[in-house]
């Protein structure tokens, strides 16, 4: 009777050692040969109006949503003019965020930084665009206790300037933006 228990127990450890081998299953899938009618290929992308250009940066660079703002999209509007001074066909962008919103404002301040030198970049890789404005919103409460969505940052930039995003220092946004806004509450 030992003799079977053993031996069943050789052939369960046997059983199990051939189908995984240091803690990994040793079966594999075997790779699936595409068909060419199976493959879909890939069909071009329908021409996006600019605002919709826009909005795919910013989601893809921040979100959709703001953090800890009750589910506030993070776009509040994206407005488009012509630019007299670059020439027919440029635009200048101005765009109206949700910021997010963190304990420390000192953090607050640096992450819509951060994000601006992520936006930027991506911006100006569209050829329409020969300026664009990041305006940055928060809630604040006023003197009454009141509640208020204010303008707290704002940065605009030429798309012309010669900027290294990959090694930019944030702190530098005050002395390269061609206008540069901080609400004094972000200054605490």
């Amino acid at each position: 009777m030992k003799k079977i228990i053993i031996a069943g127990l050789a052939f369960f450890l046997l059983a199990g050692c051939q189908r995984y081998s240091g803690g990994e299953p040793v079966e594999k899938e075997e790779p699936k040969e595409e068909k060419q009618e199976d493959v879909q290929k890939e069909e071009p992308k329908p021409n996006l109006s600019l605002e919709e250009k826009v909005t795919a940066a910013i989601y893809s660079t921040t979100g959709t949503e703001a953090e800890k703002s009750d589910g506030k999209k993070r776009i509040i509007s994206i407005n488009t003019v012509e630019d007299a001074v670059a020439g027919e066909g440029k635009k200048i962008v101005n765009i109206d965020l949700n910021a997010d919103q963190h304990s420390r404002v000192p953090r607050t301040r640096d992450e819509m930084l951060l994000a601006s030198k992520d936006i930027f970049p991506s911006l100006f890789k569209e050829d329409e665009i020969s300026e664009a404005a990041l305006i940055w919103h928060l809630p604040l409460v006023d003197t009454a206790g009141n509640e208020e969505d204010v303008k707290v940052l704002q940065l605009r930039i030429r798309s012309n300037k010669d900027i290294n995003w990959d090694n930019f220092d944030v702190y530098k946004f005050e002395e390269v933006a061609d206008q540069y806004y901080e609400h004094d509450a972000l200054k605490e």
